[in-house]
């Protein structure tokens, strides 16, 4: 596991489950055949892997570019002193 990975897995958490959704998803398995049930979870399968990488590039893209903003900051040399205005 590469640290990103890592650091995601312990500092972000996954939103609640809606139960409206949970009840709708059980109402909609009773009235599919087995073929349909198999349809539908592939697509939602697919839905959900697309949003987890979507997430995790995003979260891995706003990580890089906090370190690339710190580092810039950490190696940006010291502004000349000015003398007070007052």
């Amino acid at each position: 596991m590469d640290f990103l990975t890592y650091f995601m897995s312990t500092h972000y958490t996954l939103p609640k489950e809606n139960p409206d959704v949970s009840q709708a998803c059980v109402a909609l398995r009773a009235q599919l055949s087995p073929e349909e049930r198999r349809s539908l979870l592939r697509i939602i399968d697919e839905k959900d892997l697309r949003t987890e990488r979507a997430a995790m590039q995003n979260y891995r893209s706003g990580f890089c570019a906090g370190a690339r903003l710190m580092a810039a900051l950490l190696l940006e040399p010291e502004p000349p002193a000015h003398e007070p205005l007052l």
